[in-house]
């Protein structure tokens, strides 16, 4: 049984890994501007960028926003995979075949979300986002906090809001 879940973990890892150069690319592309705004915005509109991990299947998606936490654009991330980067059976749990605990399964996710945003954040650093102005956050799906990945620390929806708006 966690022999299983070891595995899968590392089926998720390895998956991972042959996708780092993409995600690489997508995130270069969105620090040079390729934000897919929304026709009546302009790149100054943005105050945040949200980057938002879906949890069926991890799609991650860009979302750009204003200072009222509008949405003015957004970008899926890894379009080649539509339905999520992990949305394949080897990465998740064969639930007919092992007895698991409830505990056993949310420490799975746990483990297999905390591997996901270890690797986007890794990716993240080879990224030239030297001349980014704007505030970058990674979170997940209705998340209340969300990972600051230009001050590289966690932080809550009132601290990212504030943090945002007080770059104005």
């Amino acid at each position: 049984m966690k022999t299983h879940i070891q595995e899968v973990l590392q089926l998720t890892q390895q998956h991972l890994e042959t996708l780092r150069q993409e995600l690489v690319t997508d995130l270069n592309s969105v620090v040079r501007g390729d934000y897919s705004l929304y026709k009546h915005h302009t790149p100054n509109d943005i105050y945040l960028i949200d980057i938002e991990i879906f949890a069926d299947g991890y799609r991650p998606v860009v979302y750009l926003m204003d200072q009222d936490e509008t949405q003015l654009g957004f970008k899926p991330l890894l379009a080649s995979y539509p339905d999520g980067v992990l949305s394949g059976y080897d990465y998740d749990l064969d639930y007919d075949s092992y007895d698991l605990s409830d505990q056993e399964i949310d420490d799975f996710y746990e483990k297999q979300k905390d591997l996901f945003i270890n690797w986007f954040i890794q990716c993240w650093a080879k990224v030239d986002n030297s001349g980014l102005t704007k505030p970058v956050y990674l979170m997940m799906h209705d998340d209340a906090e969300s990972f600051d990945l230009r001050r590289n620390k966690w932080a809550n929806d009132d601290e990212k809001w504030g943090l945002a708006i007080a770059k104005l």
